[in-house]
């Protein structure tokens, strides 16, 4: 057993006992500290795509749809990702303690990004998504995930150059 220094044998066991008392409440909390922040070293979650969407027209920037999975082993009660770029929390209303995302399932946000720093078809882009697990403990993430387009109509351009038209 380690001594305390200046402390007698039972004084130095009750020393001793005090703090691993404090050690294993500290790694019980659902804390930062705690055990349950750190349920994995795999990322709690991953962006599955990010891509625009063609089936909405908007002149003030395009629509965009995230798609995020849960990778992790616990439930996530709350979800929202960023843009590093452009200072808007975009929130997955549809995560909650009453429809929770479990393991292994997908989420999708449908979002207008108004503004002239609208993502550019193929290129990557950071993000930063935060959450909480139904145990409590949260997580944040940063990954990163190239902006997807749709390909061009091919059918309507095939209709320009057939025959009969000027």
């Amino acid at each position: 057993m380690i001594a305390a220094p200046g402390l007698g044998g039972r004084e130095s066991a009750i020393v001793c006992a005090v703090w691993v008392g404090v050690l294993l409440v500290v790694l019980a909390l659902p804390s930062p500290w705690g055990l349950g922040a750190f349920e994995s070293n795999q990322p709690a979650v991953r962006i599955v795509s990010f891509q625009w969407n063609a089936s909405f027209i908007n002149p003030g920037g395009p629509a965009v749809i995230l798609t995020v999975e849960n990778t992790g082993s616990s439930s996530i009660v709350y979800l929202s990702a960023s843009l590093d770029y452009r200072p808007f929390e975009m929130g997955f209303l549809s995560v909650s303690t009453a429809s929770p995302l479990e393991p292994m399932q997908s989420v999708s946000g449908h979002w207008i990004l108004i503004g002239p720093d609208s993502p550019y078809c193929g290129s990557l882009y950071d993000w930063t998504i935060s959450g909480n697990f139904s145990s409590g403990s949260g997580f944040e993430v940063h990954t990163s995930a190239p902006f997807t387009c749709p390909p061009p109509d091919v059918s309507q351009a095939a209709g320009v150059f057939s025959e009969g038209n000027p």
